[in-house]
């Protein structure tokens, strides 16, 4: 059976500007995932790419080789100025599996239960099924990390005090300016982010938001549908000094807010100006903290807002952890029953063979003496086969019995291991 480790970065061991060199497009997802299955050592692969984190999951016969593999790829990606390997951890089984269900169910974003990192694992798993780069055992281990994230939310509490980065960004806001309902606010970005910023702009009361965004026809359809103005992304450098607050949440793989197109601007405005960036990669250039009057946020300067309801949160998360448990020793035991299945077969095939070259001794030893017809060959090919039936009957039985399901995975493997050799078969 293969083996599932984990390689990756996240918010607790790597700061954004870490983070944003290996934050990837779709495109690039797929070339590294390509790769990745390339080597031989690899069944499958699953790149989880978001805003805090980036996780290489690997169903491989070999976790040293499969860690070095995924190592180079994303040092080369992030570049040779940093050593990268400082930021990631690696997860072995069983530690792999805890992780990633930990992952889907929230207890590993920085915010406790938040729901987007549900729809982000299930996102990664489907581009890597649709290319074909999930084999059995990948499959099943994020089809049940998707159950667990899904319970987490409708079996406990987790999700409905937890905050969202949109509501955290618009929380900054309302805590640093005087009042949000007389402010001018300007969100970049139309996607789901950008919806959920807009949507708690409206709900502490600010007036009539600007939405810009690279397709006007996005920006246009998220204005009619919970309200605001949209402006064209290209007259941001003329008006960027007109907005009391600027969100950003774009997918662009460089800025869109940069010294050089839009300092000026900001200097020549009077009032004070808060930034907050919630893109990854970072889609105000770190530059402006510097202009006078501009006050720049980050997803990292988000953690103590969203902190203040952790407290509330931690007897979900007990509960959460109760249920990441139940469904990992649910797969131990489909795991140990997966066992049985390669180890009847080779079992079965080895009797088989041995059967047929013991026949073809007996004829051959028989046919020097007389000759045997159809039927009597018939009666001795029947007896042989029946022979082994019997022969195998308890052991089979009792080979499922062993992998059943009150086996864990690990004493499963052990006699797995010890039946191998015992009948010297070759899995």
């Amino acid at each position: 059976m293969p083996e599932l480790v984990n390689l990756g970065l996240n918010h607790n061991t790597a700061p954004i500007e870490i983070r944003e060199m290996v934050a990837f497009i779709e495109k690039k997802q797929r070339k590294i995932l390509a790769e990745l299955n390339q080597h031989s050592c690899n069944q499958g692969a699953v790149l989880l790419n978001t805003c805090n984190r980036c996780e290489i999951y690997l169903s491989t016969s070999d976790a040293n080789t499969a860690r070095k593999i995924a190592g180079k790829i994303l040092q080369r990606e992030a570049g040779y100025n940093i050593k990268l390997e400082n930021f990631l951890y690696f997860h072995k089984y069983p530690e792999s599996i805890l992780h990633l269900f930990e992952v889907a169910a929230g207890l590993d974003s920085m915010i406790k239960g938040e729901p987007q990192i549900l729809g982000q694992t299930k996102q990664a798993y489907e581009l890597a099924s649709q290319e074909e780069f999930c084999d059995t055992y990948l499959h099943e281990i994020f089809v049940r990390a998707i159950r667990t994230g899904k319970r987490a939310r409708s079996e406990t509490d987790i999700c409905c005090k937890a905050a969202s980065m949109g509501y955290a960004a618009v929380e900054l806001a309302r805590q640093i300016l005087p009042a949000i309902e007389d402010c001018h606010p300007l969100i970049i970005g139309a996607g789901e982010m950008g919806k959920v910023v807009l949507k708690n702009l409206l709900s502490r009361g600010a007036a009539s938001p600007t939405i810009a965004n690279r397709s006007p026809e996005r920006s246009r359809k998220l204005a009619e549908q919970f309200g605001g103005r949209t402006m064209p992304l290209l007259d941001l450098a003329e008006r960027i000094g007109g907005f009391d607050v600027i969100i950003s949440s774009t997918s662009a793989p460089h800025p869109v807010i940069y010294q050089e197109s839009h300092g000026e601007a900001l200097l020549k405005r009077k009032q004070p100006q808060l930034v907050i960036d919630l893109a990854v990669p970072r889609d105000i250039d770190p530059e402006l903290a510097e202009v006078d009057g501009v006050n720049l946020y980050v997803l990292d300067d988000l953690e103590e807002i969203v902190a203040d309801n952790l407290e509330d949160r931690l007897a979900e998360r007990e509960k959460v952890k109760k249920i990441i448990q139940e469904e990992f020793e649910d797969f131990e035991k489909w795991l140990a029953g997966r066992q049985a299945v390669p180890l009847i077969r080779a079992l079965q095939e080895r009797a088989e063979n041995i059967r047929q070259t013991e026949l073809e001794r007996a004829f051959n030893r028989l046919s020097s003496r007389k000759n045997l017809s159809e039927e009597e060959k018939l009666i001795i090919e029947d007896l042989s086969r029946r022979l082994i039936q019997q022969l195998l009957h308890y052991p089979l039985v009792n080979i499922k019995n062993i992998f059943s399901d009150d086996e864990k995975y690990i004493e499963a493997n052990s006699r797995f291991k010890f039946l191998v050799d015992l009948f010297e078969l070759e899995i």
